[in-house]
């Protein structure tokens, strides 16, 4: 693998480009996030580990994510990550899954 404190980031949101950024730009380096995180969890091969968020998103935005929508976010030569955004169940669909015996 190349630098990973030199690692292009691209995230989009149904397929539109939202944020670019790079490893080198994170405020705590690769290694200082793991040996973090490691103090707190025992990491194993194909753990992800969130690094913050860089310019582009939070309050600025004029639009939030919303069910439906499939964020995807690209790491250098590590691949890529896609999940779909769904709704927030309620506390009561909570409880009835549970009680389904779902998890």
């Amino acid at each position: 693998m190349p630098d990973p404190h030199d690692l292009p980031i691209r995230l989009t949101v149904n397929g539109h480009e939202e944020q670019v950024s790079n490893t080198r730009e994170t405020i705590q380096g690769v290694a200082e996030l793991v040996a973090a995180v490691s103090t707190l969890i025992i990491l194993q091969p194909g753990d992800i580990l969130a690094t913050g968020t860089p310019t582009g998103v939070g309050l600025r935005r004029d639009r939030f994510l919303r069910p439906g929508d499939t964020v995807e976010i690209t790491i250098g030569h590590l691949g890529r990550l896609r999940n779909p955004v769904t709704a927030r169940e309620t506390p009561r669909e909570t409880a009835h899954a549970t009680a389904q015996g779902a998890s």
